[in-house]
């Protein structure tokens, strides 16, 4: 038979088929075998590696981030609904009854219990503590300011949140503001006081409360009408403490005619004019009182001379800071 094969294909590609086909065979018998001869399909394969499952790796994360999205939330809403922090400046503000007379408050509190009481062109800056007196929040103020020493106590507690409109309710059981029922020096400050505040009686007092809103601090200051600035005047002096009795402070003389004293007592903002040497300063006290002072003064080789005491330039309204 396969000489017949032979015939019909031709001696030639009848070899050249039988010797491809002895190879292919050749190709696979060995195809078992490894180069050392083991047939490599009687070794067994090493075991497949487990792929570690994704979500044991996600889970610890979620639970990770569920906790801090839900103590993010409960901080959020307790910061929103019953936020009782003082930081931040407080104020109400009164129109004396049959007048456009207005008349502000402001308390400024810092972290660092420091506290600023601001009413007309001035600020008494001082210290600020709580405490629990017979089971009812307080809080205690202490300033000195020119000298005289302040002391306000009240009853605190807060009202409201962010969406309302917070409210610090103060009661005055110092009776720091005004003495209703024994002061009579100024009865219209009196009376528009007691249009704004609530009243409690305790022992047979009675205590006024100030609702009091967040707010920006105000200054009242009158204008300068036609002012004319002395150029070597404007600028920012600082006088040297010559004592501990003494403190140092900066006061600022504006070319629009505002200055602004400060030290670490207080802070004074009012109006200022110059004329043949002299140097008229006014402003609102804390009372609401117009207070002013006409002084001489004269500048000399850098120096300023004004009323008795004597300043240097500098350009840090802060300047006083550095020395104590």
């Amino acid at each position: 038979m396969n000489q017949d094969i032979k015939e019909v294909i031709g001696s030639d590609v009848y070899e050249k088929t039988q010797t491809d086909t002895s190879v292919q065979q050749q190709s696979q018998d060995i195809s078992g075998f490894s180069e050392s001869g083991i047939n490599s399909a009687q070794i067994p394969s090493p075991p497949e590696k487990k792929k570690r499952c994704a979500k044991h790796t996600r889970t610890p994360l979620i639970i990770a981030a569920c906790i801090f999205v839900a103590v993010s939330l409960f901080f959020g809403v307790m910061k929103c609904f019953f936020d009782s922090s003082f930081e931040g400046t407080w104020g109400v503000d009164l129109t004396v009854p049959d007048t456009n007379e207005s008349v502000n408050y402001r308390f400024s509190f810092s972290e660092n219990n420091t506290v600023r009481y601001q009413s007309g062109g001035q600020a008494a800056i001082g210290r600020y503590y709580l405490d629990v007196d017979e089971g009812e929040n307080v809080v205690n103020m202490y300033f000195t300011n020119n000298g005289a020493n302040m002391v306000a106590k009240f009853g605190y507690s807060f009202s409201g949140n962010i969406f309302t409109g917070r409210q610090l309710s103060l009661k005055d059981l110092s009776g720091f503001f005004f003495a209703p029922d024994n002061d009579k020096s100024d009865e219209a400050q009196v009376k528009a006081k007691k249009t704004i505040t609530d009243s409690v009686e305790k022992d047979g007092a009675t205590y006024y409360v100030w609702n009091m809103t967040p707010s920006q601090e105000v200054f009242k200051q009158d204008s300068s009408e036609s002012f004319e600035p002395d150029e070597k005047l404007c600028g920012i002096w600082y006088a040297k403490s010559e004592n501990s009795e003494n403190l140092s402070y900066t006061i600022v003389f504006n070319k629009d005619g505002s200055f602004e004293q400060r030290n670490y007592e207080n802070e004074i903002y009012g109006i200022y004019s110059v004329e043949n040497g002299k140097c008229s300063i006014r402003y609102y006290a804390i009372n609401g009182s117009k207070m002013g002072a006409d002084l001489d003064y004269s500048i000399e080789n850098g120096k300023l001379t004004l009323g008795t005491h004597e300043f240097v330039k500098t350009n840090d309204k802060y300047a006083y800071q550095s020395e104590n």
